[in-house]
């Protein structure tokens, strides 16, 4: 047996579009994956599958499930880990919308006022 240290990139995918949020986007956390003790010679037939949403509709909680990263050994599934939010998105409403239009009559632009 060997061990085998499995590695997302985790700046591939750092945040997700939220649908109707005071914010645009949140960030997501990928957790550090474990060490997996594999047979020798079964390194090349390790596959990580990375399923994220798309986007996701507000309001967004801290560390709610936006998707999850799974690690197959010879297409058999030997772990999954959950892809967080980092932080929670409120759903927008009548001041924030208002504060928007008024950010874009003023700049002319449809930036986000509340994005950090």
């Amino acid at each position: 047996y060997t061990v085998y240290q499995p590695k997302v990139d985790k700046n591939e995918i750092s945040s997700i579009p939220v649908i109707g949020g005071l914010q645009e986007n949140v960030e997501i956390v990928i957790p550090d994956l474990s060490p997996l003790l594999i047979k020798k010679g079964e390194v090349e037939k390790v596959k990580l599958e990375i399923e994220v949403c798309e986007n996701v509709e507000a309001p967004v909680l801290e560390n709610q499930t936006l998707g999850k990263v799974t690690i197959f050994v010879d297409e058999k599934n030997v772990k999954e880990y959950k892809i967080l939010s980092a932080r929670a998105v409120d759903k927008i409403n009548i001041f924030s919308a208002m504060l928007r239009i008024l950010n874009f009559a003023a700049n002319g632009n449809d930036a986000y006022p509340f994005d950090s």
